[in-house]
């Protein structure tokens, strides 16, 4: 673990929301949930989920996590890495790809070598981080995405009235 190399995720870089302001560091002892995403099982034959769409073909749950779902062995490779960084593997799910983790703060920021802080804006209060998310060099083919680490508002409603 001290000698692993990491490597930043591409897409993964953020900046704080426009007019907030970093108000100090996260608790380190806060308990999370970050969702990982993985890439798809090479069993997919280079087809997509919308070839079979657009064929009008249909599978069940069942075949489709086999078909598209994650590979065994890159949800062993995860596990791994979440042991290793005091991270607990809280669920895994094939189909959709992901593996949820659960840990503090401090265990999160060492383990992805991110910051994590408090911002403040107009609107509110949130976790945060700046720059990339890092990654170990061995995992950098499997992880396409990692969700949670800061809880910042992502959508807002667009209601209208008529």
């Amino acid at each position: 673990m001290a000698t692993e190399q990491f490597t930043a995720l591409p897409g993964s870089e953020r900046e704080p929301l426009p007019g907030a302001s970093e108000i100090g560091p996260c608790d380190g002892n806060e308990t999370i949930q970050v969702t990982v995403v993985m890439r798809h099982a090479p069993a997919g034959g280079g087809e997509s989920p919308a070839d079979l769409v657009a064929r009008g073909e249909r599978l069940t749950r069942e075949e489709f996590a086999a078909r598209f779902g994650a590979d065994p062995e890159d949800v062993k490779q995860i596990e791994a890495f979440a042991q290793a960084y005091s991270l607990t593997v809280s669920a895994v799910n094939p189909g959709a790809r992901t593996v949820n983790l659960t840990g503090t703060v401090a265990d999160f920021s060492r383990a992805f070598h991110v910051n994590l802080a408090r911002y403040e804006y107009a609107g509110g209060a949130y976790r945060g981080r700046t720059g990339p998310v890092y990654v170990p060099t061995n995992l950098k083919d499997i992880i396409q995405a990692v969700l949670g680490l800061d809880d910042r508002p992502q959508v807002r409603a667009h209601f209208r009235r008529r």
